[in-house]
C-alpha cells in the first residue's frame, strides 16, 4: 500500500472551453511521486483514475511505450476503454508578476478531447472540492489517499 497526496488541477481547452482535470501529486522529493500517473475518461472527464507504473513499465526506456503498456493494464483492471493520459506539454510564462516579482507560469496541456488543441491549467482545487463538484477518483495499484492530506484539505 502506498499513501499519496495530490490536488486537482482544473484545465480548460482553448478552442471549445471544455473542462477536464489532472491530479498534481505532492511530495518533498521526486521519489515520492515517481511512477504515479493520472488518467481521465474521455466520456466522463470528471472521472479520474490514478495508478502507479509497475517495474516493467518503468523499465521501458521509451516513456510513450511505457505509458501505453500501463494504459492497457489499467484498462484490463477497470474495464474503461476510453482512458487517456493527461499530457503536460509545457509551461507558459504569464505577463503579470507574482508577489515576489517573478513571473507566474501556467501549465499547458494537450486536450483530452482533441490532441491538437492546447489547454491551460486555470486553478487547483482540493480532492474534497473536486468530489463535491461530482468528481470521481479511482485509485488502483494499492494506492490510498494519505490521512495527512485529508486533514490539510479541511
Amino acid at each position: 500500500m502506498r499513501a499519496i497526496e495530490f490536488e486537482i488541477n482544473v484545465i480548460v481547452s482553448v478552442e471549445d472551453q471544455r473542462v477536464f482535470f489532472d491530479a498534481i501529486f505532492d511530495g518533498d522529493v521526486d521519489v515520492l511521486t515517481d511512477g504515479l500517473v493520472c488518467f481521465a475518461r474521455k466520456s466522463e472527464p470528471f472521472h479520474l483514475i490514478i495508478a502507479e507504473m509497475n517495474k516493467m513499465e518503468l523499465a521501458i526506456s521509451d516513456y510513450t511505450v511505457g505509458f501505453q503498456e500501463m494504459r492497457k493494464r489499467i484498462i484490463a483492471i477497470t474495464g474503461y476503454d476510453d482512458l487517456t493520459l493527461i499530457e503536460n506539454i509545457g509551461f507558459e510564462k504569464l505577463t503579470n508578476k507574482d508577489l515576489y516579482g517573478g513571473y507566474k507560469k501556467t501549465i499547458i496541456y494537450r486536450s483530452i478531447f482533441d490532441p491538437k488543441v492546447r489547454s491551460y491549467g486555470i486553478c487547483s482545487i482540493s480532492v474534497d472540492n473536486f468530489r463535491n463538484l461530482g468528481g470521481i477518483i479511482e485509485l488502483v495499484d494499492d494506492l490510498y489517499l494519505s490521512e495527512i492530506r485529508d486533514e490539510k484539505m479541511l
